[in-house]
């Protein structure tokens, strides 16, 4: 195996008309995705089968869960429960990973 260091934001681009995603890593319970969003794009609702968190790297975002919104700067992170409703809208260009934590 050969490991390396690699900038996550190096890692995605962004896409004009549409959600750019790229699963990092994968196992039977858990998984790391990670997300380019441009300025107003929006990840429409849906849930996690999973209890899971959204650590941004760079932008900012707008968390709604549970009819609240929640805005995530560079650098912070939300935890969330699995099956509840959740839609992400880009503030900014943005760039974040999802982690969901397996049963």
């Amino acid at each position: 195996m050969t490991y390396s260091v690699e900038k996550m934001e190096n890692l995605i681009d962004y896409n004009e008309q549409t959600v750019n995603k790229k699963i990092l890593a994968s196992s039977e319970n858990n998984m790391a995705i990670l997300f380019a969003l441009k300025q107003n794009q929006v990840l429409k609702t849906h849930t996690s089968p999973v209890d899971a968190f959204i650590f941004v790297l760079s932008g900012e975002i707008f968390f709604n869960i549970k009819n609240t919104n929640h805005t995530i700067s560079p650098g912070e992170i939300l935890f969330f429960k699995k099956n509840e409703k959740h839609t992400v809208l880009a503030q900014k260009d943005s760039k974040f990973i999802v982690i969901r934590l397996g049963d």
